[in-house]
Order: structure tokens, then C-alpha cells, then sequence
């Protein structure tokens, strides 16, 4: 037998369109996109082995055997499909862990519209490697053009079972539904086993407790991978927003219920120096957007890094071990500890999801003995959900970004040095005394783009997203 160059073409052109050659490569692709995922993400001790590549070979299949039980075309546009919209969370978890060694979960999406606001941090994060998700894209637009510029027109052919009356052509489409349904249902029969097997194996070996605790997610993701995590995240969600959720046992009600009222009966220690010695007076805390003290009392070149925290530090009480409780509300769960003194949520911001609740917060508590209580912050007063939770906390006003003078714009809004100035003007001028304020700062959030007229620290050759920008910021 002899093949021309045509028949060859014809015949590569049919392996390529034929429904198992395009599903494979739909599976080879975005396995691929995983394994390169995993390779950016440089986390520590997690590797991904050969049953971390079974697993996500079966929960690949898992999410696509539908497509089989679809029509030629059908399966064509629905394997497209998920091949954009797996490549797109594949990139988004990409650039979030990037920036909070994190993943993706449905809380945080409902978020959302806090990510235009990360335009600039955003930015920063993309790296040129980054194209290789989208390569296969790039390759079916270069090879559509290519089409579109060679397609000659053909006389329209018709196909003799093309008419569903003809016996022969009825016989055959029901062979083709039969065919289609078999292959979906053996995928999801393969995609069972090698996706949930291996997983059932880990969290009854040195995985155990995997779905009874509140793992963290890149732990999760070590045990399940990407998708079976947000397939999980999923269930979570759905199960805590459709279904009654978990309820606390009525003996652990009774128990705290209890305990306050025990505290309540407490009479105050007054026999302590300390007992009423700053009753009545002003009380201002500040929150450092993403301060830490491993550069507190630290020099460069004889110049010290935090000279007025040094000062500060004389006449005050420095804890140093001191650990941060937030999850994956970042801010707002720092927020949440220091004034309502209550662990953040293990998935989403207690700001966004229960902002309806009623807490007893330190500012709610400090208005009942009279006090003025106000929050400052030179950002969006939506921004975290803040405007809502600030009035459930009892503050009596939030002064955000319209109502501080831009008079030295910086990062995101406002440089600290003018927002700490403006906010102090207020507290002067329009608070009355005794009163709470509660502060947030903002410079020192990421990208860190601190402009060369205000950096004051020379850190000579040691530029870097620490020794270099950052650190010349933390001029407090």
C-alpha cells in the first residue's frame, strides 16, 4: 500500500480531530499546566511524585467525563472550555500564592472586587516564565490563522447517513450515543480511582485528620492537589451555605454561658497599682500594615533602621514574641484580633462573611464607659468590608480616604507621615476627649514602591525587595 503526502495529511488530520486523541491531549496539557504550577510555587518540602500526578490525572478525568456524553461538537467546545477556564484558576492561584503563599478558595473569590485595588501588587507578580500556561493558546490562534488563510472552498458534500430516517444512519447514531455514554462512564469509573484512592490512602496514613481539621491549604494541596483542594473547598462552601452548618454542642453552650457569667460575678482586682491608673485617658492604637520586628533595633552602615520605634521603645513595654493570627483575611483578621480579640476564620474574612454579627469589641466596650471612639484609615471605606463591620464594632465614625487631604500621595493612597499628621489634626480638633483611635497605615503594603526622594536608608550595593525598597520605608 501506498501513502501520498495527501493521504498522510488526511489521515494525521483525522487522528488529531478523533474524540480520544483531542481528550488526551486536553489531559496532557493541563497536566502539564499543573506540573509547572507546582514548579513556581518553590514550597517547601512539598514535592509532587508520581501519585501526586495520578491524583491529578483523576481529577482531571473527574471534572471532564461529562464531556463525553456530548455530541461532536459539543465535546470540541466543551473541552475548550475547561481548558480556559482550568487554565485561568491555574494562573490566579499562580499569582496569589505569589503573594500570600496561599490558594484560591470560594470565600476569597467572593472578595473579589478587592482585587482591583491590588492593580500595582498585581503587576509586580507576573513573570515572563509565566507565558507557558498560555502556550497552547497562543499555538490554536497562530494555527486558526493559518486555517482561516488556507481554507479553500469545497463543494458541499452530502453525507448518505446524514438523513436520521435511513435505517443504516439511525442504527449508526445510536451506536455513536452508546459509544459516547460508555466513555464517559468508564472516565468517571477511572477518575474515581485514581483521583479519591490515593487521597483515602494518605488521610488514613500520614495524612490523618485531613477533612477533620482545619488543615492549612497549601498542606491541603500537598495531600489532594489543585483541583481535588477546590473541589473540597467547594463541598465546604456549599455545605456551610446550603446545609444547617455544624451546631455546638448544647453542654459546651451551657458551659460558657457559664464561665461569663461566673466572670461577671468577679469583683476587679483594685488591689493592684495598676487597677484605674489611666482611667479616663486617651487611648490610640496603632496597626503597621505589614510591620515586622526582625528589623526593630537593627542597624545598616551605622544607621539605625527603626530609630523612632527605638525611642518609642524606651518608655514603653516591647513584646517581642509576638505571633500574628491572621488567616486568609490578612488586614481585616488582624483587625478583628486586636479589637475583638477572637481567632480569625480558617477560610475568608470574618469582616466579609459575618459582618452582621454582634461582637463585643474594644471599641464597643470602651463607648459604654463613655468614651469617642473612631477608626482611621486613608483607603477605601469599602475596601475589607470596613464601613459595614466598623458600625457592628460601635465605632462612632471611620474617617477613610475622602476624608483626608491627598496632599502627599503614596503607594496606594496616602504616605503615613501625612496620614498620621491628618489623623492626629482630627483627634484635636474633632473627636471628643476621652476617646479610642484605632489606626491603620498603609505604606508599608506591597509592591513596596517607595519613590528615591523619600527613602533616607542607605543600604549601599544591598538592593533587594528587603534591604532595598522595603526597608527604607520602615523609617518610623
Amino acid at each position: 500500500m501506498v501513502f501520498t503526502s495527501s493521504s498522510r495529511s488526511s489521515m494525521l488530520r483525522r487522528l488529531l480531530h478523533h474524540p480520544l486523541s483531542l481528550y488526551l491531549l486536553f489531559i496532557a496539557l493541563m497536566l502539564l499546566k499543573l506540573m509547572w504550577l507546582h514548579h513556581n510555587l518553590h514550597a517547601y518540602n512539598i514535592t509532587m511524585g508520581l501519585l501526586d500526578k495520578i491524583i491529578a490525572i483523576g481529577s482531571l478525568l473527574l471534572i471532564s467525563f461529562w464531556t463525553w456524553w456530548l455530541p461532536r461538537k459539543g465535546f470540541k467546545i466543551s473541552l475548550i472550555a475547561l481548558n480556559l477556564i482550568l487554565t485561568a484558576l491555574i494562573y490566579a492561584d499562580m499569582v496569589y500564592y505569589r503573594y500570600f503563599q496561599d490558594f484560591l478558595t470560594i470565600p476569597v473569590l467572593l472578595q473579589a472586587k478587592q482585587v482591583d485595588a491590588l492593580g500595582d501588587s498585581i503587576a509586580t507578580l507576573l513573570q515572563p516564565g509565566d507565558l507557558l500556561f498560555f502556550a497552547d493558546w497562543i499555538a490554536f490562534v497562530i494555527y486558526g490563522v493559518a486555517r482561516l488563510l488556507t481554507r479553500r472552498t469545497r463543494a458541499n458534500r452530502t453525507s448518505l447517513y446524514g438523513y436520521s430516517n435511513q435505517p443504516y444512519g439511525h442504527t449508526r447514531n445510536k451506536a455513536r450515543t452508546r459509544r459516547r455514554f460508555t466513555a464517559g462512564g468508564i472516565t468517571l469509573v477511572l477518575g474515581l480511582s485514581l483521583a479519591v484512592g490515593p487521597i483515602y490512602y494518605y488521610s488514613k496514613t500520614w495524612a490523618k485528620g485531613l477533612f477533620d481539621n482545619n488543615w492549612w491549604n497549601v498542606s491541603m494541596y500537598n495531600v489532594t492537589g489543585l483541583l481535588a483542594f477546590h473541589g473540597y473547598d467547594l463541598y465546604n462552601f456549599a455545605k456551610d451555605r446550603i446545609g444547617s452548618g455544624p451546631e455546638a454542642d448544647p453542654a459546651d453552650v451551657d458551659l460558657v454561658k457559664s464561665f461569663f457569667a461566673e466572670r461577671q460575678n468577679q469583683l476587679p482586682q483594685t488591689d493592684s497599682p495598676l487597677f484605674g491608673k489611666y482611667k479616663g485617658s486617651n487611648v490610640i492604637v496603632v496597626q503597621g500594615e505589614a510591620f515586622m520586628n526582625f528589623m526593630i533595633g537593627q542597624s545598616i552602615g551605622g544607621q539605625e533602621i527603626t530609630p523612632h520605634f527605638n525611642e518609642l521603645m524606651k518608655e514603653s513595654q516591647y513584646y517581642s514574641h509576638f505571633y500574628h493570627q491572621t488567616g486568609q483575611g490578612r488586614t481585616s483578621d488582624a483587625d478583628f484580633g486586636a479589637n475583638i480579640s477572637l481567632h480569625p476564620l480558617p477560610i475568608g474574612s470574618a469582616f466579609v462573611r459575618y459582618a452582621d454579627h454582634t461582637y463585643d469589641s474594644l471599641p464597643s466596650i470602651l463607648k459604654d464607659t463613655g468614651y469617642s471612639t473612631n477608626v482611621f484609615h486613608a483607603y477605601e471605606s469599602g475596601f475589607w468590608n470596613r464601613y459595614t463591620m466598623y458600625q457592628q464594632m460601635k465605632y462612632d465614625k471611620f474617617y477613610s480616604k475622602n476624608d483626608f487631604a491627598q496632599d502627599d500621595p503614596l503607594g496606594w493612597s496616602l504616605s503615613d507621615v501625612s496620614f498620621f499628621r491628618q489623623s492626629v489634626e482630627k483627634m484635636d480638633n474633632d473627636v471628643s476627649e476621652p476617646f479610642y483611635s484605632f489606626l491603620i497605615t498603609l505604606s508599608s503594603h506591597h509592591p513596596y514602591a517607595l519613590p528615591v526622594d523619600k527613602q533616607q536608608l542607605d543600604v549601599g550595593n544591598s538592593k533587594g525587595p528587603c534591604l532595598g525598597i522595603t526597608c527604607n520605608r520602615f523609617i518610623m
